[in-house]
């Protein structure tokens, strides 16, 4: 392994670990926030920077080639190195086996009719379940977590060594983190809560709006012009904050 360059432990790295420590996301808040179209830019925006933090890390375990791949054309692996391929996910969820296997199947694939050597590594926000470290132990997975001060931890078996050889880079190995049980419930209130915002909000608002008008025009027709007036303005007013809302939303997402 190469040792680590001047360049690589100048890199700015400190604030993006430390931001990642901060961010405590409940399941049900997290789902509202994912299915917001601002929110969806501001997590590809992180995703990338996750990216670009992995490929600084990669540089300091001694892959001083490593770089991040473009996002549209990854196919299971987000940093690229000579001898190494990673994914990186940044979610606030544990990485669960599949995630684990597609790196896996995207590793054969690129290996199939080329030598074997290169190292798969693997780095998460939020840690691995337990069958995806028994599963990444198996076929020599190295699995890492984002920590604080610019570092990552050992998530499993693989990641010891990289820790034992780079102290400063990678910090002791830590517990995995256990299977979520109550998904089935946790997935009926995540349903029920984003069709309540992105559906029944709208329709409600729509409906309220057009009531109005309806009011209004028919105040203004027996000729009750100031409640017909409000009414109207009211139902107008109603329809319109709406309206911006989702331009203004989509405007977020571009």
């Amino acid at each position: 392994m190469c040792a680590v360059t001047p360049g690589d432990a100048a890199e700015p790295d400190e604030a993006f670990s430390d931001a990642a420590e901060d961010e405590a996301v409940t399941p049900v808040a997290d789902a509202l926030l994912s299915h917001m179209p601002g929110r969806q830019r501001e997590l590809r925006a992180e995703a990338a920077k996750a990216e670009e933090r992995a490929a600084q890390i990669m540089r300091k375990l001694g892959f001083p080639e490593a770089k991040a791949t473009q996002a549209s054309a990854d196919k299971g692996i987000d940093v690229v190195a000579p001898a190494a391929v990673a994914q990186v996910k940044w979610q606030s969820k544990p990485v669960g086996r599949p995630s684990t296997q597609q790196l896996a199947g995207a590793w054969l694939q690129r290996n199939s009719r080329w030598r074997r050597n290169e190292k798969m590594l693997y780095f998460a926000k939020a840690g691995y379940s337990r069958a995806a470290i028994e599963y990444a132990d198996d076929v020599g997975m190295v699995l890492f977590q984002f920590a604080d001060k610019g570092r990552v931890a050992a998530a499993n078996k693989h990641a010891v060594a990289f820790q034992k050889s780079y102290p400063s880079v990678v910090a002791k190995r830590v517990e995995p983190k256990t299977d979520p049980r109550p998904t089935r419930w946790h997935r009926r209130v995540e349903d029920v809560l984003v069709f309540a915002l992105l559906v029944l909000v709208p329709l409600l608002m729509v409906g309220g709006g057009c009531y109005l008008a309806y009011l209004g025009i028919r105040d203004l027709l027996i000729g009750a012009v100031a409640s017909g007036a409000g009414f109207l303005a009211g139902g107008i007013a109603l329809i319109a904050v709406l309206v911006l809302s989702i331009w203004w939303l989509g405007r977020l997402d571009e």
